[in-house]
């Protein structure tokens, strides 16, 4: 019987390809921001004052997101040669020790910005915008990160830790 993938899998994979769709559409956006200013600027002979403003805040969201699918799918790099070097004890010892370190860091990132979300007053620059929204990239990133790094950890299990 072949092993079904449960509730976390499953929320896991719609969270990627939500996250995976929200990204192309953001950097759809960031892409029609930037040559609309390079028109305006070099074409008209004027700019959008808000367009760089805009853009700078669309680059944290897929940044956030992004970093969380990449998350997801184990994409971030890691410099493995010396751990490989060790023997296979220490290898999950090693691998134990780094996931406990991302679960303390990104349960951190989610709650400081969390606070900072809830404590912005401020409004940007040149749009007026509440800062708020440009900030809630960090929390939502790293509550996404946290639970695919979570379902990560569920689905290879301490025994089989790589």
């Amino acid at each position: 019987m072949a092993d079904q993938p449960g509730v976390i899998e499953r929320l896991d994979a719609i969270l990627e390809r939500g996250e995976t769709f929200l990204v192309k559409i953001l950097l759809g956006c960031q892409v029609l921001i930037i040559f609309s200013e390079i028109v305006f600027r070099y074409v008209l002979d004027s700019s959008l004052i808000w367009s760089e403003e805009l853009a700078r805040y669309l680059l944290v969201w897929v940044a956030m997101l992004g970093c969380s699918i990449a998350l997801s799918k184990k994409g971030h790099f890691g410099v493995e040669i010396l751990v490989n070097a060790f023997p296979e004890g220490i290898r999950k010892c090693c691998a134990l020790l780094t996931y406990v370190v991302m679960f303390l860091f990104l349960g951190t990132m989610a709650a400081v910005g969390t606070l900072m979300v809830a404590q912005a007053d401020e409004v940007s620059t040149v749009m007026q915008m509440p800062m708020r929204y440009p900030y809630a990239a960090i929390p939502l990133g790293g509550f996404l990160m946290l639970f695919h790094l979570f379902a990560l950890v569920r689905r290879h299990r301490l025994d089989r830790l790589e």
